[in-house]
């Protein structure tokens, strides 16, 4: 025995280590090198580090924290403007010491290539994005400050890969600030090549003008052939031909206006040009090749949003707090909105508020509507609806299983005593309506305290989906004969006309309640969420009706003994049958891991997969050491404690896989998350929407 359970620790440590190869970044159980650029081309990762060109503060001192990458090879990173409008830009949220302000991300001269075919600006090998903090002037020294940057990217190359990283750094409060010489010596010839600075050449004059669509930067100087321009608020289209003019005293920079594309309409223009021009070779009267370019258009007033980064860019909302204490940009989408956006959206938002709709049938061909808006559907109307649901219902993959158990059931029933039959479809019916009074109880007490009002809400509850996922796979291992508890709760076999029988019937019914709902969702959504928008008493009655009409099949078989007759009678394929309708409940479980993985990410999904394989193990060694011919010691020894102990580390398991939370943004997700009056907002500034929405069930 000991070396049995010895084995079975091994077998559980190899499973877990062959987890970890399966973790993705961010996971708490992965190695820390695990995800390092080393680890070859299957898991880039840029390596990045915060550098800061100070060892201690001043009062009233600027310092420059530098966020360092160091891409993987072929892989990019993107400029404040990435040319095609869909990228996650480097972002950083800072948390800082009271007093303390952070200015935007200062970004480096980019450059130019293809993505998808299209030209973007951005960065690849090491590069290094610059924040000015300044600290307040009344500083006291002696003490010690911490700066926490919480950074956040994306990476690309065929495909992009969203990544983030926290520094920490503590700096001591000194009456003369310390500077880092490590600082000065690592950034010195990328601060005069790709740093823009904002002090230009004595000979330059500026000039900015737009006429028909065509975008003009002028400046008074011969600049080498070689300088490009990389506009700052995508105001100038990177899709369409940029061109450089250089006379022997002037040279222009022209391209169009950016009218949008595929991915998104056109920005807000402003009233200024901004970016950086870029010069690789030497400029006379100048060390440096990276100037910041701000240039009013000409005619238009100067406006002072202009001069800073607005809300336009849903990939990057550089914002200062009110109260100095934090400065942030952000671009992780849970982040995009400063708090006194989401308050202003907030108020635009009413939940109670009536939908307004129109019906297909009341456009024309063109999309114009045509007539009043449809009659409200009445409350018989939704009432069938909900009883031919709930009987179309028993067709649908997750109530078929039980329903195939049944049939079984009655096969066993026929030649008995008709009253017999019909008390266990009563008995059947009666589990399967009270469990659903208790679901809608439950419901509407959400409903009461949430506001919620969605029937299919359960689903979004990863404890729920998990819950319902351990229990089809149970249900289908006990099925398919790994362990044996099947009389008491399907009904088949054994003596269905005792007690016993009886509660195999009701607790079909509370089963059937049970993995019904991942089904009835998408189908049945409208009409119980009608339902449960409705008074009380009403609410009850939607289920109860919904109820009947599920276990209408149950019922007609119970109440037509002649029917029953012609099923088969039992015998060797009643065995067979009964392991073939494993299968549907292990699919349902499958079906359902979508939605459990999108609520928990792979790590949630990975741990449940290894939760469910313990738990399995544990009904096997019930199944196998509890049989009444086992000897006594053994079957409490094994089959009911080893099973138990091995059945309580599965539960422990699958419990934290149900408490992980989805962290993980898939690379396409450039998208603001939402928030409840985002749209309203969102058109009030003339900026348009789309919406991304799903339900996974």
């Amino acid at each position: 025995m000991k070396s049995f359970i010895t084995a079975i620790v091994a077998f559980l440590t190899i499973q877990v280590s062959l987890l970890g190869q399966f973790a993705q970044p961010g996971d708490p159980f992965a190695s820390p090198d695990q995800f390092g650029a080393d680890q070859g081309e299957a898991n880039p990762q840029t390596k990045s580090e915060l550098l800061v060109d100070s060892k201690s503060i001043a009062p009233g001192q600027t310092i420059r924290f530098a966020l360092k990458f160091t891409h993987p090879d072929h892989w990019h990173s993107y400029y404040k403007n990435d040319g095609i409008g869909i990228s996650q830009i480097p972002a950083i949220a800072w948390t800082l010491p009271e007093g303390f302000v952070a200015s935007d991300i200062i970004f480096p001269a980019p450059k130019e290539f293809l993505f998808l075919g299209m030209n973007s600006y951005g960065y690849e090998g090491t590069n290094y994005f610059i924040t000015e903090i300044t600290a307040p002037k009344d500083l006291k020294s002696g003490t010690e400050l911490e700066f926490k940057a919480e950074a956040s990217w994306q990476i690309c190359k065929e495909s992009c890969i969203q990544e983030d990283s926290t520094f920490t750094v503590k700096l001591p409060v000194t009456e003369n600030a310390e500077a880092n010489p490590d600082y000065a010596k690592e950034l010195s010839g990328y601060m005069t090549k790709k740093v823009p600075t904002k002090t230009l050449p004595a000979s330059w004059n500026l000039s900015a003008d737009e006429k028909d669509g065509v975008i003009t930067l002028s400046i008074s100087s011969k600049l080498p052939e070689d300088a490009f321009f990389y506009e700052y608020d995508k105001q100038i289209d990177a899709q369409k031909p940029r061109e450089l003019k250089v006379t022997d005293t002037n040279s222009t920079f022209t391209g169009q206006r950016n009218k949008g594309n595929d991915f998104g309409g056109a920005p807000e223009a402003k009233n200024r040009l901004r970016g950086i021009l870029y010069v690789p070779s030497a400029i006379e009267g100048s060390n440096n090749h990276s100037f910041w370019i701000d240039v009013l258009f000409e005619g238009k007033k100067d406006n002072a949003s202009d001069a800073s980064t607005t809300a336009t860019d849903l990939k990057s909302n550089e914002t200062e707090s009110s109260d100095n204490e934090k400065s942030s940009s952000h671009s992780s989408p849970k982040n995009i909105f400063t708090d006194s956006e989401i308050n202003e959206m907030a108020k635009l938002y009413d939940a109670k508020a009536p939908i307004d709709y129109i019906t297909l049938d009341q456009l024309d061909d063109d999309g114009n509507v045509i007539g009043e808006k449809a009659a409200d559907t009445t409350l018989a109307t939704f009432l069938v609806l909900a009883f031919i649901g709930g009987t179309l219902l028993n067709l649908m993959p997750c109530v078929f299983p039980v329903l195939g158990i049944k049939v079984l059931g009655f096969a066993q029933l026929s030649g008995n005593d008709p009253k017999k039959i019909k008390m266990h479809g009563i008995v059947f019916t009666a589990g399967l309506v009270i469990s659903m009074w208790v679901l809608a109880a439950i419901l509407l007490t959400i409903k009461a305290t949430s506001g919620i009002t969605s029937w299919g809400q359960q689903m979004g509850n990863p404890y729920f989906v998990g819950a319902m996922i351990i229990l089809l796979v149970l249900f289908g291992l006990n099925l398919y004969g790994v362990f044996e508890i099947g009389t008491k709760l399907t009904g088949v076999g054994g003596d269905l006309q005792s007690k016993k029988g009886y509660q195999g019937s009701f607790f079909s019914g509370v089963l059937t309640t049970l993995i019904a709902t991942p089904c009835s969702g998408p189908f049945l959504g409208a009409t119980m969420g009608f339902a449960l928008q409705q008074n009380t008493p009403t609410t009850m009655l939607m289920f109860t009706i919904f109820a009947a009409g599920i276990s209408l099949p149950y019922l007609v078989l119970s109440f037509a003994p002649k029917l029953i007759n012609k099923l088969p009678r039992p015998g060797a394929w009643m065995v067979t049958f009964k392991k073939v309708m494993a299968f549907p409940m292990f699919a349902t479980a499958a079906f359902l891991m979508q939605s459990f993985g999108k609520q928990t990410g792979s790590s949630g999904l990975s741990w449940l997969a290894m939760g469910l394989v313990v738990l399995a193990m544990a009904t096997f060694f019930y199944g196998h050491w509890s049989t009444p011919i086992m000897p006594k010691g053994k079957r409490y020894a094994l089959g009911w404690g080893l099973s138990g102990t091995v059945a309580a580390l599965g539960v422990w398991i699958s419990l934290d896989a149900m408490s992980q939370k989805n962290t993980e943004i898939a690379a396409s997700d450039g998208w603001a998350k939402w928030q409840p009056g985002i749209v309203p907002h969102s058109r009030s500034k003339g900026r348009i929407v789309w919406m991304d929405y799903t339900a996974d069930w």
